[in-house]
């Protein structure tokens, strides 16, 4: 009986093994739109916000390690519009094919007109955002934010 339950346990914990171990959350980079820059303003039609993204495409990139290809990644600017800025965050997703990560965004441009009337909504959702750096450049543009990109 012994034998038999130290059989039972040693196949227990060998199927654990297989059933715990993996990356749940793993995202592949193909499946990712990298974002470097990123520029909000007020929208020049509407009442709303227009949030502009800088990203990298890596789909051109090779798989392979080809040491002669001189081949970048290339950049893409996505526009969005939202009444605030979760919103437009939601809309700029949805034009997007690829999950935006903000994991790697250098710099946050800001038109003069949106910084006026007052950076602390944008400052509390990226700081509540576990995705935004601490240590993003914030500026802010007499001109409109979508040209400094």
């Amino acid at each position: 009986m012994r034998k038999l339950k130290l059989i039972f346990m040693a196949l227990v914990i060998t199927c654990l093994q297989f059933l715990l171990c993996s990356c749940w959350d793993q995202v592949e980079i193909d499946r990712l739109a990298v974002v470097k820059t990123l520029s909000i303003s007020e929208s020049a039609e509407s009442n709303e916000l227009s949030v502009s993204v800088d990203i990298t495409d890596f789909s051109n990139i090779s798989s392979t390690l080809d040491t002669n290809s001189s081949k970048k990644a290339k950049e893409n600017i996505i526009t969005a519009t939202g009444k605030t800025v979760s919103q437009a965050f939601d809309n700029l997703e949805s034009r997007s094919n690829r999950k935006l990560t903000f994991s790697h965004n250098k710099v946050l441009i800001l038109s003069k007109g949106y910084a006026e009337k007052g950076i602390t909504d944008i400052l509390d959702t990226l700081e509540r955002d576990h995705n935004f750096r601490n240590t993003t450049y914030i500026m802010v543009s007499d001109i409109p934010a979508l040209e400094v990109m």
